[in-house]
């Protein structure tokens, strides 16, 4: 097989959240087989300092920031007729990044991480399409449209609609569409009626996450439970508020000592406030999860 295309939403190092986890281990198994060239968004300054971190994984990398002002991606998205999920990352320069390594190299995959990333897809090519959906995004934004109300929730159900029929489009053009769980895959193919739809679940990294391996232990706590992720993330603050509010004070009750703590980084307002319940403990951002 040719050269491999890797297009990201999202730069995929440094490894430090959710998406890039996922990134940077596929492009990692990529590389290992293939050449593979990468082209990317930025949205963290902190990103930018460290985007050499995948020179030797990489044939050439190509990387954009993205700093489209949510405003103006919804104007966009009103007047074009589209998700905000796709004029969010419209980039001119980023397509013009695509065309020109789609005409000098020979590039026999095109790897697409996340759906966003789909409209660069050239018209006509003969490499393979990989559509890594990771989730099925328009169900996230039904289900906002559902529990919310006033002009928020009419936007949110506008997005659902707009962004299935994307992604049905998309996976009907790709030859592999992934998702990350048995029950991603199947709510997608029930609903898009989607053919080619395979699994990929994500892993642990049983070496950098090995017990037995040296790295710095926060200060005893008592028993503790975690929840780590990206904690300006809705589903993300969603789920710990529920847990923190519905289910723990009940565990507390049986287990005065155990502790919740809610690691990662961004964390927003409600979710700091849940660290006003006996027993809740909200980091923010940590240099290494692994001691929690």
């Amino acid at each position: 097989m040719g050269d491999i295309l890797f297009l990201a939403h999202r730069l995929p190092f440094p490894p430090d959240r959710g998406d890039k986890i996922r990134g940077y281990h596929v492009l990692r198994y990529l590389a290992a087989r293939h050449r593979v060239h990468l082209i990317a968004f930025a949205d963290a300054p902190g990103d930018l300092k460290h985007k050499g971190g995948l020179d030797p994984l990489v044939a050439s990398k190509a990387i954009f920031w993205r700093g489209k002002p949510r405003w103006r991606a919804a104007a966009e998205a009103l007047v074009q007729r589209q998700p905000v999920s796709i004029t969010a990352f419209a980039h001119a320069g980023l397509g013009e990044a695509v065309r020109r390594l789609l005409a000098e190299r020979a590039i026999d995959l095109i790897y697409v991480f996340s759906s966003q990333m789909a409209q660069y897809l050239p018209d006509r090519h003969r490499a393979r399409v990989i559509m890594d959906f990771v989730d099925m995004d328009s169900a996230k934004f039904a289900a906002y449209g559902e529990r919310g109300w006033g002009p928020g929730a009419l936007m949110m159900r506008r997005e659902a609609g707009l962004l299935f029929a994307h992604e049905r489009a998309v996976a009907a053009r790709a030859d592999a569409s992934l998702f990350v769980s048995a029950a991603e895959a199947a709510l997608f193919q029930a609903r898009a009626g989607a053919e080619r739809v395979q699994v990929v679940e994500n892993g642990i990294d049983t070496g950098f996450f090995d017990p037995a391996d040296a790295f710095r232990r926060i200060e005893p706590m008592g028993r503790l439970l975690v929840f780590t992720g990206q904690m300006d993330y809705r589903p993300n603050i969603e789920a710990v508020r529920w847990f923190a509010e519905s289910v723990f004070p009940h565990l507390r009750l049986s287990h005065p000592d155990l502790r919740f703590a809610i690691v990662g980084r961004a964390p927003t307002e409600p979710v700091r406030a849940l660290a006003r319940a006996p027993g809740v403990v909200v980091t923010g951002e940590v240099s290494d999860v692994r001691g929690w």
